[in-house]
């Protein structure tokens, strides 16, 4: 029951990413796992609120690393950070953690990553 209700509180919070996304923006990936805890949802919803509110609504895809586990090895070596989550990427840059989100977002610097 809680990891459906925040899943759908996660498909609530987003636009279809595939029916939206600009032909050419990088898609914006939110790597995160389903297994994770309240605090691991609670981080999940604050990132998508901060690229949603920094303008990368409509390019952000959720991706559960326990499920799709072959891409978990290529996000854990390219952020260096196992098991932390979220971990948000444009394309295939790495962006951060949570943490690195909401310090960009206090500088003034996270708009402009995802609206580049």
């Amino acid at each position: 029951p809680g990891l459906s209700r925040a899943c759908d509180r996660l498909r609530f919070l987003l636009l279809d990413p595939l029916l939206t996304m600009a032909d050419d923006a990088a898609p914006i990936f939110l790597y995160t796992t389903s297994t994770g805890g309240q605090k691991v949802i609670h981080g999940n919803e604050r990132a998508t609120l901060l690229i949603s509110g920094n303008g990368g609504r409509d390019r952000i895809q959720v991706v559960y690393l326990d499920i799709e586990q072959e891409k978990r090895q290529m996000v854990w070596e390219v952020s260096g950070k196992k098991g932390i989550y979220p971990l948000v990427f444009v394309g295939d840059k790495f962006i951060g953690d949570l943490d690195a989100l909401e310090d960009l977002n206090e500088d003034g610097e996270l708009k402009a990553i995802f609206t580049a």
